[in-house]
């Protein structure tokens, strides 16, 4: 029986091997390669997350969305004290930074508002928040992000990168262990298949 099946098995057009075969070694590396440097790139993103920022030639510094801490704060139509209020936004709201220009943030609107679709709020009446590997990091908090916070990010991205190489035929990832002191940093253990 067994050699009825590996005559037959012999007989399938060569693009069915290479399809039931899975990943070749090459793809592998590669793949394996492109994980690690995300990875990398999470714990770079985590790690400058807890450092101030530094402007960017945009202006924005990396903050991706402010929160709104003063109870009704106005959002003008320009940069200035001076330009005309065009809605109040209240306290706990979100908003999408597009731009900066001295103490004012650029903010998309949730909805157009009379054709416009951004406005301006002053820093004094808000919270800036950056995005770093995930996570929405208040900026210059003493706590940002949370070492739960830095381990979660971390951990997850480590479990799916053992459970992406679980049933590869080259490799597999047998372990791994995370040190979130600074600057944050994860080992990982491979086993190589012949």
């Amino acid at each position: 029986m067994k050699r009825q099946v590996i005559i037959a098995l012999a007989m399938l057009p060569l693009s069915v091997w290479a399809q039931a075969s899975g990943p070749t070694l090459g793809a592998t590396q590669a793949n394996l390669a492109r994980d690690l440097e995300d990875l990398q790139k999470s714990i770079e993103a985590v790690q400058s997350s807890t450092t101030t920022s530094t402007p960017t030639k945009d202006g924005v510094s990396g903050i991706t969305s402010v929160d709104i801490t003063k109870s009704e704060a106005p959002v003008k139509a320009g940069a200035s004290k001076s330009a005309e209020t065009i809605m109040t936004v209240s306290k706990g709201g979100k908003y999408r930074v597009v731009d900066k220009v001295g103490d004012w943030y650029a903010v998309e609107l949730n909805g157009p508002l009379a054709r416009v679709n951004t406005g301006w709020v002053n820093a004094a009446d808000v919270s800036p928040i950056k995005m770093a590997a995930g996570i929405d990091v208040p900026v210059n908090s003493p706590a940002a992000p949370s070492t739960a916070a830095v381990y979660d990010v971390i951990v997850q991205k480590a479990s799916q990168l053992k459970e992406k190489y679980r049933n590869n035929p080259y490799l597999s990832v047998t372990g791994f262990t995370v040190n979130v002191g600074i600057p944050p940093s994860v080992g990982m253990n491979f086993e190589f298949r012949k």
